[in-house]
């Protein structure tokens, strides 16, 4: 059987969240970038956590595709490496076990990124394990493998798939009536190839159907203030 290997808890407050991880655990080594975002790629042993890339120059001091390498291979790397207060201080890749162990109350969004049923049961047996299910929002961009997972873990919230967030998209455009579907979280960009995503009709038309609405990714104040 596959297991999983997540990538990239997130993106932003570095400094104070390592610090809380490394304390939480107790220097087992978990470098986290921010919070709230999550990738998963097929590993070889128990599930894993990793970088938000497919590739690991830009987080780690390795190269070549994460799901080249195992496990034990991905944790011998220096997950501190590109920070220069965490470079050689043994900060390495968490498995996801460790990373909800480290944070209990921390809502997380995890996109599959590959890996067939095997690698969706080592998933979902790992979120069961630590009675995660209220806190984790999952998916996979393709939409038959999203409704596979969810299948796997229904009491978990689901994020849009790449088509249903475009058949979404097009009925905020229109005042055709809605068709219900299976998700709760429309997790978009603000702009997509220059056009604009996220309106005042695109959250209307979510809220309205009780679906939450996160914009990825808003660094600069201006921009935060705008979509709120």
């Amino acid at each position: 059987m596959q297991s999983v290997a997540v990538a990239d808890v997130a993106r932003r407050h570095a400094g104070r969240l390592a610090k809380q991880a490394l304390i939480a655990l107790k220097h087992q080594t978990l470098l986290i970038f921010g919070f709230g975002l999550g990738k998963v790629f097929p590993a070889d042993q128990r599930p894993c956590c990793s970088v938000i890339d497919e590739t690991l120059e830009r987080t780690t001091d390795g190269s070549g595709p994460v799901e080249a390498l195992t496990r034990r291979e991905l944790q011998a790397l220096d997950a501190g490496f590109h920070h220069a207060a965490f470079r050689g201080t043994g900060v390495v890749v968490p498995t996801l076990d460790e990373v909800l162990q480290a944070f209990p109350s921390l809502h997380v969004n995890i996109e599959l990124k590959a890996g067939d049923e095997a690698f969706m049961d080592a998933f979902a047996a790992v979120v069961r394990r630590h009675r995660a299910e209220e806190r984790v929002c999952i998916g996979y961009v393709d939409e038959e493998k999203a409704k596979v997972l969810l299948g796997k873990l229904p009491a978990c919230a689901s994020w849009y798939p790449q088509d249903a967030v475009f058949r979404f998209f097009m009925h905020s455009r229109e005042d055709a009536p809605f068709e219900p579907d299976v998700y709760d979280v429309l997790s978009v960009p603000a702009e997509h190839m220059g056009l604009r995503v996220v309106d005042e009709k695109f959250v209307h038309a979510a809220h309205a159907q009780g679906k939450q609405v996160h914009v990825w990714t808003v660094d600069e104040p201006a921009q935060m203030a705008e979509l709120l």
